[in-house]
């Protein structure tokens, strides 16, 4: 498919766009879950409360390394995981705050998880054991600038510091007081005994682990698109030409969210039901619409597959309908 690096000028600048820009994907159903609390199941509470209606729903869904769906079954405190046939699911941290996060990774076999910019969740899945560590809402610049490397968590501040957490104790998930960026420099020194192997950090503060860029907002995704661009003599900004202010555009804001990275390195990003897609160097691949209003945030599996959950059914019997739009960029 022909990269449409035109496309991102227009989207971001609204999302009243030329319907024949953009790409238009009818996904295939490929698994129904009831509502209720059986190992099949996703659960939904819905009631009426001083004449309006609030439901409890699945908070957050993504894709493993292993491409094993988990979905944050948050009406029924817990996770459900399904493997990549999707024919199989286990239930798993019951009783854990995990099941409310919004976001959600997992590194050796430990699930972390955010619900807003200062919650982080950790639990074992092997153990079942969880935590909780909060940072000062008025101190981070949110879960989009935090990352989790499985022994440690390191989040970006508002005061442009990087600061993190270690995990001291994996046994009972004893993580470390909150490290000023001096003393989380001083990580690197001994990668061995930090699980810091392959990962690097560059003068402006960006994480790699083997080359690859770890930081996922948005904002450093772009200045690192634009170095690597100027760096090998190409026209910067790159994917978006003709647009100098990009920094005014909602993408740059915060308006979106990192929903996944493919087996090829390409980048997906959901925009207010929408999802653009950026390939290594910063190219737009494609952007799209989801035609009916998803229920949370899509999830992308190696292969860069989206997968989408839309509540259908009745009103009185509701289904949890999970599509599948195979990858075409």
């Amino acid at each position: 498919m022909i990269k449409k690096t035109a496309i991102l000028l227009l989207i971001l600048f609204s999302l009243d766009i030329y319907a024949e820009e953009v790409s238009e994907y009818r996904g295939s159903l490929v698994k129904s879950f009831q509502v209720g609390d059986k190992s099949n199941q996703l659960g939904m509470d819905t009631s009426a409360e001083g004449g309006g209606t609030s439901e409890t729903q699945p908070s957050a869904m993504f894709i493993n390394k292993e491409d094993n769906l988990i979905i944050a079954d948050t009406n029924n405190s817990r996770m459900l995981s399904l493997n990549k046939e999707l024919s199989t699911s286990d239930a798993f941290g019951i009783g854990s705050n995990i099941n409310y996060s919004l976001r959600l990774k997992e590194v050796d076999n430990i699930l972390w998880g955010t619900t807003s910019n200062s919650r982080h969740y950790i639990l074992d899945k092997t153990s079942g054991k969880s935590t909780e560590l909060y940072i000062d809402n008025n101190l981070t610049l949110g879960s989009n600038c935090t990352i989790f490397t499985g022994n440690i968590i390191f989040t970006y501040l508002k005061d442009g510091s990087l600061a993190s957490f270690v995990l001291e104790d994996r046994e009972n998930l004893k993580f470390s007081k909150r490290l000023s960026e001096h003393e989380t420099f001083k990580l690197f020194r001994n990668k061995k005994k930090y699980g810091l192997e392959g990962y690097t950090i560059d003068k402006s503060k960006r994480m790699f682990y083997n080359g690859q860029l770890l930081n996922t907002d948005f904002s450093t995704k772009f200045d690192y698109w634009k170095d690597l661009h100027k760096k090998n003599s190409l026209e910067v900004p790159r994917i978006i030409p003709g647009v100098p202010e990009y920094n005014k555009l909602d993408i740059m804001k915060g308006g979106s969210t990192y929903i996944g990275t493919d087996i090829d390195g390409n980048t997906y990003y959901d925009i207010s039901q929408s999802l653009i897609i950026f390939d290594k160097d910063g190219w737009v691949l494609d952007y799209f619409f989801f035609k009916d209003r998803i229920l949370i945030k899509p999830a992308v599996n190696s292969n860069g597959d989206v997968f989408y959950l839309l509540r259908e059914g009745t009103k009185d019997v509701p289904v949890l309908n999970l599509y599948k739009i195979d990858r075409k960029w």
